[in-house]
């Protein structure tokens, strides 16, 4: 997967961010500049990740929760000398499929960026009447409540460092633990029984899926082939995820009592209903429909 390309100023050249999605591609992870006028790609860093800017000489990019800028020669296609953080902590991905942090720089060299410490997510949960019962302030996203209704997976990053971990948070208690410790980790969600909580890592950069114990009690277990995102159990031990990095997204279920995997077609974002009765209902990309399929 290549993606945000970004032009030099006067020249034909531009820088562009290679993720390694799709195993077939022969560049590895990082930040790439190619030209209009010549075949080939040069590697600038293999340490930069996500979309970048370039002015008056220096190139800006988003690394460990930081805003940084570091000298660039646009000539000889050269990081020189050491970075300078604009701004500490302040930096989301907001997306890390895609690695795209919120920040744009002129050509005159104005910054203008996503601050996530001005505007700080706060998770609220109400009762069946809407009356607001609780909430937990800071880094967490993508909530998921337990089957019981006692405990919330969460992706977070307590320490604002750009490193996400999965979490549980005991509504009663009010205690949160966390579960991982790679830092790349997003995506929780449930199995039926409350006992395990499968999740997304990007740790090697291609997306794999694993399983977890949600009291901690045993490390993480991979389950899914690599590419694997968003995955959601049934209660027969099915799994239902999309699989990216082959193309368009396709949404695919691996059936436990036949040891397979079904390919259902082109869709992200799937869920299996209450009583896994039938296949998932998934988002079919470009529009707000969703459909499903019988098991028959």
């Amino acid at each position: 997967m290549h993606c945000w390309p970004v032009f030099l100023p006067g020249t034909d050249r531009f820088l562009f961010f290679a993720n390694r999605s799709e195993t077939s591609d022969t560049l590895s992870a990082g930040l790439y500049a190619g030209s209009l006028s010549f075949p080939g790609v040069h590697l600038i860093s293999s340490e930069i990740k996500g979309n970048v800017a370039f002015a008056s000489g220096r190139l800006v990019f988003a690394q460990d929760g930081a805003l940084k800028a570091q000298s660039f020669d646009i000539e000889r296609l050269r990081l020189s000398g050491d970075t300078t953080s604009i701004v500490q902590h302040e930096m989301s991905i907001w997306d890390r499929v895609w690695y795209h942090t919120g920040f744009s720089l002129s050509e005159g060299g104005l910054l203008v960026f996503q601050s996530r410490r001005d505007f700080a997510p706060e998770l609220i949960w109400t009762d069946p009447t809407g009356k607001r019962s609780g909430q937990i302030i800071g880094e967490h996203w993508e909530p998921c409540i337990s089957p019981d209704g006692r405990y919330v997976a969460l992706s977070s990053d307590g320490l604002r460092n750009g490193r996400w971990f999965i979490c549980v948070h005991d509504l009663a208690r009010g205690v949160t633990s966390r579960l991982t410790d790679g830092g790349h980790e997003w995506h929780p969600s449930w199995t039926t029984d409350g006992g395990s909580v499968l999740f997304d890592s990007t740790e090697q950069q291609t997306s794999c899926t694993y399983r977890i114990a949600a009291d901690g009690s045993s490390g993480p277990e991979r389950i899914l082939e690599r590419g694997s995102v968003c995955a959601h159990s049934a209660r027969d031990g099915s799994v239902v995820f999309m699989r990216v990095g082959r193309g368009s997204p396709q949404v695919v279920v691996q059936l436990r009592e036949a040891s397979e995997t079904v390919i259902l077609g082109p869709g992200v974002e799937p869920q299996f209903s209450p009583d896994a009765g039938g296949w998932p209902l998934l988002n079919q990309g470009g529009s707000e429909s969703v459909y499903g399929r019988s098991r028959e």
